[in-house]
């Protein structure tokens, strides 16, 4: 294992908790289909007609409201995680000494929330 030079931040852990959010919110996903098909399935048989007991019904609010918290505070940490991490790598390349990058550490991050341009739809060209 080599060590990273003395101002550089080793991105390891970082990237591993990175991985394992997203292992976690890919795992979480099956849960929330799980639930989905649930709710589809008693609203299906309450269009049609279909006995639907109160026990039922009142159990489904809740099972959605948890699959869709969860997902969600996951969703969450998985893209902080992964801007700290975007955030540490590029700060990582300006102290090695690499130039002419296209972004600073903050931009790195900053650049998701910007929104693509739009190219003209006359010319072709952006905006």
């Amino acid at each position: 294992m080599s060590v990273p030079p003395p101002n550089v931040t080793s991105l390891r852990g970082r990237g591993a908790v990175v991985t394992s959010l997203l292992a976690a919110q890919a795992a979480w996903s099956l849960v929330v289909i799980a639930a989905t098909l649930a709710e589809i399935a008693l609203l299906d048989r309450l269009r049609d007609g279909a006995l639907v007991t109160q026990m039922e019904a009142d159990a489904s609010d809740p099972r959605m409201r948890v699959a869709t918290s969860v997902s969600i505070s996951l969703l969450v940490l998985v893209a902080v995680a992964w801007l700290v991490w975007q955030h540490r790598r590029q700060r990582n390349l300006v102290r090695l000494g690499a130039r002419q990058l296209r972004f600073t550490p903050r931009w790195a991050v900053g650049w998701w929330f910007v929104p693509p341009e739009r190219p003209d739809i006359r010319t072709g060209q952006g905006r």
